[in-house]
């Protein structure tokens, strides 16, 4: 009986439920950080799962500030058509 045989191994999960476990994970690590910061001013050395957990904290902060850019363009630009369009 040969021990090492190769089985494929799948999981079927719903989009939610990934979307539910990156924010729960996104969340304690951002908890954690916060902690370790209040407890010492020394930077600890981080795991893979929180490396990668800090470069997506990263990138979501990054496409909000660009979505509130385009939100506030997209205000001034309807502003602007609706200035165009009045009539004296």
């Amino acid at each position: 009986m040969e021990t090492s045989s190769n089985k494929k191994v799948q999981f079927k999960v719903s989009e939610l439920a990934v979307r539910e476990r990156n924010l729960l994970l996104s969340e304690k690590f951002k908890t954690k950080m916060k902690e370790e910061e209040k407890a010492s001013g020394i930077e600890c050395h981080l795991s893979r799962l929180e490396k990668a957990l800090e470069e997506i904290a990263a990138a979501a902060a990054e496409d909000t500030v660009e979505n509130d850019k385009k939100k506030t363009d997209n205000a001034k630009a309807a502003e602007m058509r609706n200035r165009g369009c009045r009539k004296p």
